[in-house]
């Protein structure tokens, strides 16, 4: 006789399992029951498109929090972690409402997630929380990481704040610091974001298990907003400084990442020619 040992693991499908076992399949149906019905500390969903969304759902799991759903596009990570995990993955963020108001929804994370959600999916939980990769207020809007090499900073800081229906203007969670080395990229910088933002992520869930979270309302007077229209061009002028230019080839180095705004662009006598690298010269300015 042969003996067959099955690992049941709360991750599997019970659909993975040989038609041939039902007495296994019965068996794995109950343990999820199990797991379904375990109290959770909260009904949650995230949205997002990257590594990050991923990393901080695996983190809600492990500290006892119920993650009812994901959402991203079907490419994104979110959409292999789901399937591991057992957790619905949904693509359209109308379903994403459809299932908020059909829960009682604690917590709606959106982890660089490029869509701008609808009030009335806001106004489902009890924190539609969002992750921004730049110091608020200073710096709402998109690619806030290339404007900040753009304009020199040496200081940063990732914030995760409310929602509300004016972008990236809902109060502050959580602010991490950020430092900016002198030959940072953007990739540079938004690799160095994502570690503060995960950081964050676990101090600021930690806060909301203790019910010990601080909202601070923004300023909004220092309110710096930058929208897609101000990358309308990459084009590189020679009325610029070495450093400008330097600054804005950095600011674009989105590299090995998808660069989403377009490479430097110089006009050389009339032709037009796309430059990776720019290095200021001793004693230019």
């Amino acid at each position: 006789a042969t003996t067959e040992i099955y690992t049941l693991s709360p991750t599997r499908r019970s659909s993975d399992l040989s038609p041939a076992c039902p007495g296994i399949r019965r068996l794995t149906e109950f343990w999820r029951s199990v797991l379904i019905g375990k109290e959770v500390k909260s009904h949650t969903i995230v949205i997002g498109e990257t590594a990050l969304a991923v990393q901080c759902a695996q983190l809600l799991q492990r500290r006892g929090h119920g993650v009812v759903a994901v959402c991203s596009p079907d490419g994104a990570p979110l959409k292999g972690w789901a399937e591991t995990a057992g957790v619905r993955h949904i693509t359209d963020i109308a379903a994403v409402t459809e299932i908020a108001g059909s829960v009682a929804l604690d917590f709606l994370f959106s982890i660089v997630n490029y869509r701008v959600l609808p009030p009335d999916l806001l106004r489902i939980p009890r924190m539609p929380i969002n992750y921004h990769d730049g110091p608020l207020p200073r710096y709402a809007g998109v690619y806030a990481t290339s404007w900040a090499i753009v304009n020199g900073e040496t200081r940063y800081a990732i914030t995760w704040h409310i929602m509300s229906e004016k972008v990236d203007a809902g109060d502050i969670l959580k602010q991490i610091p950020v430092e900016v080395a002198q030959n940072d990229t953007v990739h540079d910088l938004n690799m160095r974001c994502y570690i503060a933002a995960y950081r964050g992520f676990a101090a600021l869930l930690q806060e909301l298990d203790s019910g010990t979270v601080t909202r601070t309302p923004q300023d909004l007077r220092q309110r710096t907003y930058y929208g897609r229209s101000k990358w309308a061009s990459t084009l590189i002028s020679w009325d610029w400084t070495a450093s400008a230019i330097d600054r804005f080839c950095r600011a674009l180095a989105f590299d090995p990442e998808h660069n989403p705004i377009g490479e430097p662009i110089a006009d050389l006598n009339g032709l037009p020619v796309n430059i990776r690298t720019a290095t200021p010269c001793v004693g230019s300015g």
